[in-house]
């Protein structure tokens, strides 16, 4: 189905949707914060909150997001030559080094994402060298000034500091993620 005149393909190419459930005060008010935190973010390395909308009649939240069609890392790990995307060590150096990117330009906003994990990087496209992007910030915190951790125990035990199990979470819990991703 057209969308603003555009064929499907089209759209897709633009943008992609992310839906969101908001049935309770609680959720509205967590994709209010995502909204809030996310769209200023402009950055190679993240994807792009384009718009945001709340329908409250069906209770929805819905975010439209630069165009990510690489897939995710996940499966690119999971998947390996047999995914389309050829990969090296090189490759795997140059996707790290995207992410690392995105975390300095977060944290020197003092924002921590707190969920990085491989389902939320997402490669631009599927050409080689295409960047990773980070995701979700759906459970991400800006720190006031002269905080450095977040009492909240938030994010995927997998891939969780065990500073932030101990309600001491912080910049260096996002890059112990990153040490678990690669």
């Amino acid at each position: 189905m057209p969308h603003l005149g555009l064929s499907d393909d089209e759209a897709r190419a633009i943008a992609s949707y992310l839906l969101k459930d908001v049935d309770v005060e609680e959720d509205l008010e967590d994709f209010e914060h995502e909204v809030k935190l996310w769209t200023p973010l402009k950055h190679r390395s993240i994807v792009a909150l384009l718009h945001s909308v709340i329908d409250k009649q069906n209770k929805r939240g819905y975010m439209v997001l630069s165009a990510c069609t690489g897939g995710e890392l996940f499966d690119w790990i999971a998947n390996g030559v047999g995914s389309g995307r050829p990969g090296t060590e090189c490759d795997a150096a140059m996707a790290i080094l995207d992410c690392l990117s995105a975390l300095q330009y977060l944290h020197a906003k003092r924002i921590i994402h707190r969920d990085l994990k491989p389902e939320n990087l997402l490669f631009k496209d599927k050409d080689a060298g295409s960047p990773l992007q980070v995701i979700d910030f759906g459970i991400a915190e800006e720190l006031p000034k002269g905080v450095d951790t977040s009492p909240n125990v938030v994010g995927t035990t997998s891939y969780m500091s065990p500073e932030v199990l101990e309600g001491k979470g912080g910049i260096p819990s996002d890059m112990w993620s990153i040490g678990c991703i690669v």
